[in-house]
């Protein structure tokens, strides 16, 4: 299944994270993912206190990457824990960095997740109570496991993090426990599972810029430190 990754320019322009109107409460915790795309996994945590949200991954390379955000996304940041720098991400950035991206081979690919329905499935994942909703098109098929009693967790797939987009669609006024994204042929491309969940209140400390980090610009080829 192909999936635009220019979802990560939207994701500049419009919400990272956001409350939907029916939604009891907006998430506030740390959750974390296991993602596979093609057989490759990675963990990606995710921290949020309701206004502000903090991806984290470890890359391939060993190299440490966190995306933070205020909750409308008209604040990314990239911090680069390896270099103990920082990158404000604008689109120009971001058009930059996914270009270089392109370049290496290093773009993947997560479901953007628009028109769900519910199928009245479900079951009990890590001791909540999911409900099953599923987006079909011409190319395959996106099943959500996600649960209404931990409050909405939406979020879009940014730079060197590859977590599906699901702010515009009616999942987002749920929390998501597994994510997965199989081709027409029933292959699977995408699997997204939590490995641990653990509500309650984050200092806004947590999603501030280390001290002694700084600001840098985008390198201008692809490997460079």
């Amino acid at each position: 299944m192909k999936y635009a990754y220019k979802t990560i320019l939207i994701a500049i322009c419009t919400l990272l994270f956001i409350p939907r109107i029916h939604a009891q409460t907006i998430y506030s915790g740390k959750v974390s993912y296991n993602i596979t795309i093609n057989d490759v996994a990675n963990d990606v945590d995710v921290t949020t206190n309701g206004a502000e949200i903090l991806l984290h991954m470890k890359l391939q390379n060993g190299r440490e990457v966190d995306i933070k955000s205020d909750r409308y996304g008209k604040k990314q940041v990239m911090i680069l824990h390896n270099q103990k720098s920082f990158i404000n991400l604008t689109v120009s950035t971001v058009e930059k960095l996914t270009s270089m991206m392109k370049r290496v081979g290093k773009v993947v690919e997560a479901p953007i997740i628009s028109e769900t329905r519910k199928t009245g499935e479900s079951k009990k994942i890590n001791g909540y109570i999911c409900e099953k909703l599923i987006q079909e098109d011409g190319s395959g098929t996106v099943e959500i496991w996600a649960t209404n009693t931990l409050g909405s967790l939406a979020f879009s797939g940014v730079p060197f993090i590859p977590l599906p987009t699901l702010m515009n669609s009616d999942a987002a006024a749920y929390f998501p426990l597994e994510i997965m994204s199989k081709n027409t042929d029933g292959s699977e491309v995408f699997i997204m599972k939590t490995n641990d969940i653990k509500p309650g209140a984050i200092d806004e400390s947590v999603f501030a810029i280390p001290t002694g980090y700084e600001l840098s610009e985008l390198p201008t080829q692809p490997n460079a430190k």
